[in-house]
């Protein structure tokens, strides 16, 4: 008897701990989205709700209690983010989900809120009401901040066309549009007017529209077109400047970053020697074009800006870590001082800075260390810590994030990270259980730094690899192939070949292998499963693709259908890299999730993968989550998750 009631206080305390473990890291981050005010007085910073909810809450940096000024409790619309246009005005980007005629649709809004609370929550851009043809899904997105303006900004914003029907006062015109809008009225005039075809349009960061681009439309659906057509009106000129066509389906193609702090050249991203780099055009007429800079390994991401005026400070790239190029050597030095100066050297980012530059915002971080949030002043030199951004993993012991190489059959080179379990290393770790977690996209790669899903894993004892498989975007135009799906056998035997060399090497078992995905991730999951039976002793998909063709039936209602299409392509592949097509070759048992209101992966994507696994008489069981999104954002739904998910691998790896 006494060892029976030993046995059930274990089992009763080892549940309890596995509860505790998946809470804390399926928590979302308490202090998220953190922005600071043009004065450098204050900040303001995103917080979670129960049932994927949300709080605005703005906080003073000298101290005192914070204010929620804007909150969502019920997680109708979800936070996109949120930024200070002016010191008494922050604007807000709102997500939500909707069923319009039958339809899951997104909807975007951009909203103006006071931050010292109570004042009225004004909507900025296009609304639509009763008389509006047609049925707005984005209210409008900023391009232009007018920080000289004490009240206005600019907006791009697809006009829709209403019915004039007894009055004078309809809008009749279609097309997107730059409107200034008041935002503390919501009162909007036309600052630029629709233009045919024009679907972007930007500003030298000065309050001038001078950045165009043009998508045309096809056949008598509307979708549109695989380019874009981009331009630029030089200075004090009338006449419009062909800058050249992005490809919207390739990895890689023509980026605008905007204008430089004169107002006189553009930066621009294209490929150079098979990868992005970061080049300045001069707008004075003459097209003279000069390299910033390149890297000779990996892709240039993007401009890094800050300011009142979004100066751009340098260029982003990641090799096994993130880099930035800096443009400004004091900037760079003050970033690796401060790096120097924190416990555990974590990895510094400048998010903003003041409109007088005397304060700014940093974030640091690391793979063991979720981050947290500084101040710096740049006259008194003293840097002032603002908040974790998840303080309810303080003082747990996380996993080491190590960047490795491993071969594929044909012997290239695969980038990964290893996450060991906490305490271990390579050389103490030998015949652990092991997840291969391929990420998302698959237009996108892993990156280096604090990962919740793997270091929840690496608390239960799992070795994880995370491979930059050939597919992944930032490493160049030979790596990225034609893109995961018309390339998967290439991607999915990447992805494999980690899972063999963690054997080869002893780190894993062979018989404790298990994938898990979510996205493209989830797919790559699956298809592992299918390319390779016998390799898995578990698979874990979340918000999975499982049938290309449907996946590109589905877009066919949506604008976009051509892209869709040309991204998948045609072709045995298709058939063959669909995992819900070909799910009777998979022997390990398969453990999905999805959210209702997924807009990225419908959920009749993991619903015809459930049907097949039953079809063929293989074991799969699918979670759904009622109301949420791709991402899943809810701390109690990412805690079931990875309870469900932690129990499913321990009963099938022994």
């Amino acid at each position: 008897m006494k060892l029976f009631l030993l046995i059930t206080l274990i089992a009763a305390s080892a549940a309890a701990q596995s509860q505790d473990l998946a809470a804390k890291f399926g928590a979302r981050e308490n202090f998220a989205g953190v922005a600071l005010s043009p004065d450098g007085a204050r900040i303001s910073y995103l917080t979670p709700m129960s049932h994927g909810g949300g709080a605005l809450v703005v906080a003073n940096v000298a101290g005192g209690p914070a204010k929620v000024v804007l909150s969502n409790p019920d997680a109708n619309f979800k936070f996109s983010w949120c930024r200070w246009a002016k010191n008494d005005r922050i604007v807000c980007r709102v997500v939500q989900e909707t069923m319009i005629t039958g339809q899951l649709l997104g909807v975007s809004r951009t909203l103006s809120v006071d931050p010292n609370g109570g004042g009225k929550v004004v909507a900025l851009g296009q609304m639509s009401n009763s008389r509006t043809i047609g049925f707005s899904q984005d209210s409008g997105s900023i391009i232009d901040w007018l920080p000289d303006d004490a009240d206005n900004v600019l907006m791009q914003v697809d006009l829709k066309a209403e019915d004039s029907g007894g009055t004078r006062l309809a809008q009749t015109t279609e097309g997107v549009a730059v409107m200034k809008v008041n935002i503390r009225t919501g009162a909007q005039s036309t600052y630029q007017s629709v233009r045919s075809g024009t679907t972007l349009w930007g500003t030298d960061g000065r309050g001038a529209v001078r950045i165009r681009g043009e998508i045309a439309r096809k056949n008598n659906y509307g979708y549109l077109g695989t380019t874009m057509a981009l331009s630029y009106l030089p200075k004090g000129s009338l006449n419009w400047s062909a800058l050249g066509n992005a490809d919207l389906v390739s990895g890689a193609s023509l980026e605008v970053e905007g204008f430089d702090e004169t107002g006189d050249n553009l930066l621009v991203l294209k490929p150079k020697e098979g990868r992005q780099a970061l080049f300045r055009i001069a707008t004075d007429g003459s097209g003279r074009e000069e390299l910033i800079y390149a890297h000779p390994a990996v892709d240039v991401q993007g401009v890094r800006r800050i300011g009142k005026y979004r100066r751009p400070v340098g260029a982003a790239y990641e090799t096994e870590y993130g880099h930035i190029e800096f443009f400004d050597a004091a900037l760079k030095k003050r970033l690796s001082n401060i790096g120097r100066a924190l416990a555990g050297k974590p990895t510094v980012a400048i998010l903003d800075e003041s409109w007088d530059g005397t304060k700014q915002l940093f974030f640091a971080g690391s793979d063991v260390d979720p981050g947290r949030y500084y101040l710096y002043d740049t006259n008194s030199k003293e840097l002032n810590e603002l908040a974790p951004t998840r303080p309810n993993l303080e003082g747990v012991a996380m996993g080491s994030m190590t960047p490795i190489s491993y071969p594929a059959a044909d012997g290239t080179m695969i980038p990964a990270y290893l996450t060991l379990p906490p305490g271990q290393t390579m050389e103490t770790a030998r015949n652990l259980p092991a997840i291969l977690m391929p990420h998302g996209g698959p237009q996108a790669r892993d990156t280096w730094g604090f990962d919740w899903l793997s270091q929840y894993f690496a608390q239960l004892g799992y070795v994880v690899l995370q491979p930059n498989y050939r597919g992944s975007t930032g490493y160049g135009e030979s790596w990225y192939q034609q893109n995961g799906f018309k390339s998967w056998r290439t991607a999915i035997g990447d992805i494999n070949d980690g899972a063999r060399w963690l054997a080869t090497q002893k780190i894993a078992a062979p018989n404790k292998l298990a994938i898990l995905g979510w996205s493209y991730g989830g797919y790559a999951a699956l298809q592992g499963a299918v390319l390779d039976p016998d390799l898995y002793r578990a698979v874990v998909a979340i918000a999975p693709v499982t049938d290309l063709a449907l996946l590109k039936e589905h877009a066919r209602e949506f604008s976009n259908f051509l892209i869709t299409s040309k991204f998948i392509g045609d072709g045995p592949h298709v058939t063959e890299g669909s995992p819900a097509k070909n799910a009777a070759a998979i022997k390990a048992p398969v453990l999905m999730f999805h959210g209702t209101n997924d807009l990225n992966v419908d959920l009749s994507q993991s619903r015809a993968m459930e049907a097949a696994l039953k079809a063929a008489n293989k074991s799969g069981q699918l979670i759904v989550y009622d109301g949420l999104e791709h991402s899943l954002v809810d701390s109690t739904t990412r805690t079931d998750m990875l309870l469900r998910a932690g129990n499913f691998l321990a009963a099938n790896i022994k």
